[in-house]
């Protein structure tokens, strides 16, 4: 058990970016794979065996994340020598600026507009999307919720006064929630929109996610290892959330076939 807790402090940085990887390999198959289908071939967005796969990973790298940051070993250093190094580099304009952005993943602002979204949702008739985004992200926020209170590992030292944070560290919920809010409301607008937008709205929600997740670090309100945690975290429940949306769409578009 000491040489597999080693092995997994030694090289979880590396399983984070077998994550990234894997995330993008599976976006890309599944974007070919609905570029060659036909016009109403039920293909779904996220087939069940990549969602699965996705899964796995997340949770591996998340559970290779916790293992390593809970047994203070060489990515708890990492993380402290990276929050030192921002503490004396980053001044106030540039901290401004970032308190600005990292307010796109707060909790206020992500539950009134998810709130709109839904509403928007069922006033248009899309009461299985309406119902799946209001499960996904509860029960985003109650795994953060969860695992925050199980870890329970302290915030670094923030005294700039641009963003003030008083919770626990691990995993970090603008890393999660944001991945998981602006993931799921790509997805929606992927099955409502015309496809010559598809791509600007993956685009989009990218750029956002990794934004307000690098806010968090050059904040430093959270370690680095918080937010790769965090969105392991929700890569891994957004994998399970759209695959067992497009089986249910898919099975839709079969049965009326």
């Amino acid at each position: 058990m000491a040489e597999l807790r080693a092995f997994v402090d030694a090289h979880a940085l590396w399983l984070f970016v077998l994550l990234l990887v894997a995330g993008a390999a599976g976006a890309a198959v599944a974007w070919r794979r609905r570029d060659h289908a036909g016009e109403d071939a039920p293909i779904p967005m996220l087939r069940k065996r990549t969602a699965s796969g996705l899964l796995g990973i997340a949770s591996g790298v998340f559970a290779a994340l916790a293992v390593s940051v809970m047994g203070e070993g060489r990515l708890v250093a990492l993380d402290n020598r990276v929050h030192a190094w921002l503490a004396d580099t980053f001044g106030a304009p540039l901290l401004a600026a970032l308190g600005w952005l990292t307010y796109l993943g707060d909790d206020a602002v992500i539950v009134a507009a998810a709130s709109i979204i839904a509403v928007a949702l069922l006033a248009t008739r899309h009461r299985l999307l309406a119902w799946l985004w209001v499960f996904t992200l509860l029960g985003n926020g109650l795994l953060i919720r969860l695992f925050k209170d199980l870890f329970r590992r302290t915030r670094p030292v923030h005294d700039h006064g641009y963003a003030i944070e008083t919770g626990y560290s691990f995993p970090s919920g603008h890393a999660a929630g944001s991945l998981v809010f602006y993931g799921m409301l790509a997805y929606l607008l992927l099955v409502l929109a015309p496809e010559r937008w598809h791509r600007r709205i993956v685009a989009t929600a990218l750029v956002l996610v990794a934004a307000i997740g690098s806010s968090r670090v050059l904040l430093q309100v959270h370690y680095l290892s918080d937010v790769f945690a965090g969105y392991a975290l929700g890569l891994g429940w957004l994998a399970l959330c759209i695959g067992a949306s497009e089986s249910l769409r898919t099975a839709r578009r079969r049965a009326r076939a």
